[in-house]
């Protein structure tokens, strides 16, 4: 879970690299991209069956954490993909205080506790859009 217990800080270290807060005149949102290669098994589910209980706990967070403005995800890479993937999450917010606050949020810490215990690897990116 190590990989997963420190989601408002990350998004403290990505407002800092970006040098601004994302509510500047020039940034319409703040896009936040993760991605994860999942364990072949575990919780006693397969990899993609882990993928889809992912899937469904970030899309029931829609309407539920207020500074989340926009969810996809998608468990399909393309063959052109240099990573091995296995979920695919992109969310939208207004500023940087929304991707802190979205982190903490007490319903996503579930899933993310969730995504600690059956993912091998998590990378992030995030970036302001204009």
């Amino acid at each position: 879970m190590a990989a997963f217990n420190s989601s408002s800080a990350g998004a403290d270290t990505a407002a800092g690299a970006l040098g601004r807060s994302g509510s500047s005149a020039e940034c319409d949102r703040l896009t936040h991209i993760v991605w994860w290669t999942l364990k072949p098994e575990a919780e006693g589910h397969t990899a993609l069956e882990n993928a889809e209980i992912i899937r469904k706990g970030l899309y029931a967070l829609r309407g539920v954490v207020p500074s989340l403005k926009g969810i996809r995800l998608s468990l399909e890479c393309l063959p052109s993909c240099t990573e091995s993937v296995d979920l695919v999450l992109m969310t939208e917010h207004d500023n940087t205080e929304g991707l802190v606050a979205y982190a903490a949020h007490p319903e996503h810490r579930k899933v993310a506790e969730y995504i600690g215990k059956v993912a091998t690897s998590r990378r992030a990116l995030d970036f302001n859009c204009a």
